[in-house]
């Protein structure tokens, strides 16, 4: 597969994992996913799509060296045309990273080799203890056990989400319902006032159009109180931009 395909097998993959839902947890695989090392779990995913995608590839094989050993690979160009993007598009379940592999860890020409100078070692131990036996295990094995990655990454998202409470609305019928028998109740014109200034304060906010919304009493004569009307909307100079009379009829 070129790249293109391999995300589309990924995308189909991953669509299905979601809604097929997630197998029992597999502590192997779900440490690794949920490494606090970035690098790793972009690197449990970049590698095993990869030999999917070309099954001459080696699992352990992270960049392509002067002399090339069979199943050398670019390791960085494939993760940062089809995993990245993918990531990207899925809530950064792996983290947010544009190019992973350009992480010292990830510069080596294998994964099994200079594991032991590294910080975290003993998790870069495990990638490759998991890795390894993988290599040579056929692809239904290899696709199987990505799978299980990708199972575990659905899990890591599950636990990552958030509850978003939903805003209280209502649909222009209903409003036009609860305003009505709303102002049905005799008020001396108070309820008409309050509603217009608060859809005026609304209205102004909303789009910008006023800085400040204020209204006047209600048995305040217009002419003592040095308004041109009940309700007056203001810029943020204090500029008079639209003054409204509020009647209490048709």
């Amino acid at each position: 597969m070129n790249n293109a395909e391999a995300r589309e097998w990924l995308d189909g993959a991953w669509t299905r994992a979601l809604e097929t839902g997630t197998s029992e947890p597999d502590s192997e695989v779900d440490r690794l996913i949920n490494s606090k090392v970035l690098s790793i779990r972009y690197a449990i995913v970049t590698q095993m799509l990869g030999k999917i995608a070309d099954e001459r590839r080696s699992l352990l094989s992270i960049q392509l060296g002067a002399k090339q050993s069979p199943g050398a690979r670019d390791a960085r160009s494939f993760c940062s045309a089809v995993i990245v993007p993918c990531v990207a598009d899925n809530h950064d379940l792996l983290g947010r990273s544009p190019d992973p592999y350009v992480n010292n860890p990830l510069r080596r020409l294998r994964l099994d080799e200079g594991a032991h100078q590294l910080r975290n070692s003993q998790e870069w131990d495990a990638l490759v203890a998991f890795l390894a036996p993988l290599d040579e295990a056929g692809r239904i094995k290899l696709q199987a056990a990505f799978i299980h990655c990708l199972e575990s990454a659905a899990r890591r998202l599950t636990a990552q989400s958030f509850g978003y409470q939903i805003p209280i609305r209502v649909s222009l019928p209903q409003m036009l319902r609860v305003l009505e028998a709303f102002l049905a109740e005799a008020s001396g014109g108070l309820r008409p006032l309050v509603v217009t200034a608060a859809m005026m304060t609304v209205l102004g906010r909303a789009f910008s159009l006023f800085a400040n919304v204020s209204s006047q009493g209600l048995n305040e004569a217009d002419s003592s109180a040095w308004a041109p009307g009940d309700v007056m909307c203001r810029d943020c100079n204090g500029n008079m931009l639209l003054a409204i009379e509020v009647k209490d009829r048709a």
